[in-house]
């Protein structure tokens, strides 16, 4: 494994270890940017990351203290797979729920 692969890997892990010990953690938000875990895999492009987060229940809906949903982090940081993919996650979400966010 590369450095990289290995900080993925372990990552990952910790996700996993997160989202199934406690799901509330896929809300939580950082106290000045108002931002989730989703928020902060996508502005990283983090895609493998925001997949586990999203099949755990994350909310592709939310935003954050600018207004700003996952899917428009992703494309700010021109990952237009990412956002596309984020996109679909959010329309999904809302035609599963038939509003725009859960509440915690």
């Amino acid at each position: 494994f590369t450095q990289i692969a290995y900080v993925d890997i372990n990552l990952i892990s910790i996700i996993l270890y997160l989202s199934a010990a406690s799901p509330e953690f896929l809300e939580k938000r950082e106290y000045k940017k108002k931002q989730t875990a989703l928020h902060k895999a996508a502005v990283y492009r983090r895609r493998s990351i925001c997949q586990i987060l999203l099949e755990d229940g994350a909310c592709p809906t939310a935003r954050d203290a600018h207004g700003k949903r996952p899917r428009r982090l992703a494309y700010d940081v021109d990952d237009y797979a990412l956002a596309h993919y984020l996109q679909r996650e959010e329309l999904m979400f809302t035609i599963a729920n038939g509003r725009e966010k859960i509440s915690v």
